[in-house]
């Protein structure tokens, strides 16, 4: 992981990071509710 945020001032707590590998970065976020997590990643490239 390269940079990453969490927010827990919300009714959810959110979250958002970016990872990547030898030639590609990718971003990733979501949430956690109700003890499940729900997010989506995306790679621009």
């Amino acid at each position: 992981m390269t940079s990453g945020l969490l927010n827990t001032s919300w009714t959810k707590t959110y979250f958002a990071f970016t990872t990547s590998d030898a030639t590609q970065t990718y971003y990733h976020s979501g949430y956690y509710l109700d003890g499940k997590v729900y997010g989506i990643s995306y790679c621009p490239t």
